[in-house]
């Protein structure tokens, strides 16, 4: 192989894996988890993460999961993540919806917990029960609506965006949720999760 050739290979190669980390490292939101087969599809193959593992890049939270070195685990980084790479249906809804567009002001929130709602039947992936998140998750499993996407819009918390309820929907998901939704929890030491078929509108 002529030498020039080589040399400039190496190079080239070497500028590639550098805009790789590149990406990882400063241009994704912080906070963001990243799930393996997603890191895979967008060109980082499973040998390569594992040498980002081991080279203190990334760490793991779980199977199929991780973090950036230096980032803090957030509930917001975990819907971003759910709803992006993993495609779930899972939202920021009902009164935390509300809270989160300052809408909540005749309401009692308790700010330590986030009222999610998901589509039909949802299952948290393991990598989220195993960890311990900064706020208390408690989950409605639905079917309000006849498509998942009705009222809802883009929110920013940091760098993170995710789609929550809009005021319409959020106060929709009151609504059904009333006058026992503080009823009916089945607990966990992670999360709470509440399953009620609602007729779609």
């Amino acid at each position: 192989m002529n030498l020039v050739y080589f040399c400039a290979l190496n190079y080239t190669n070497s500028m590639i894996k550098e805009s790789k980390i590149n990406i990882l490292v400063q241009k994704l939101p912080k906070g963001l988890i990243l799930l393996s087969p997603w890191l895979s599809a967008e060109g980082y193959s499973y040998e390569l993460q594992q040498r980002y593992r081991k080279s203190g890049w990334l760490k793991s939270i779980g199977k199929g999961a991780m973090i950036r070195t230096g980032d803090e685990l957030s509930l917001s980084g975990a819907i971003t993540t759910l709803q992006t790479q993993a495609k779930a249906s899972v939202h920021v809804g009902g009164r935390s919806a509300l809270e989160q567009l300052g809408l909540a002001h005749y309401l009692q929130v308790n700010s330590s917990e986030l009222t999610l709602f998901a589509e039909g039947r949802f299952t948290w992936p393991l990598w989220f029960k195993n960890n311990k998140w900064d706020m208390e998750a408690k989950l409605y499993c639905t079917s309000l609506f006849k498509s998942k996407e009705i009222g809802m819009v883009d929110y920013m918390d940091g760098e993170l965006k995710m789609k929550i309820s809009g005021a319409a929907r959020a106060i929709m998901e009151c609504l059904s949720l009333t006058p026992n939704q503080f009823n009916g929890w089945i607990n966990d030491s992670k999360t709470s999760t509440s399953s009620r078929t609602i007729r779609k509108l």
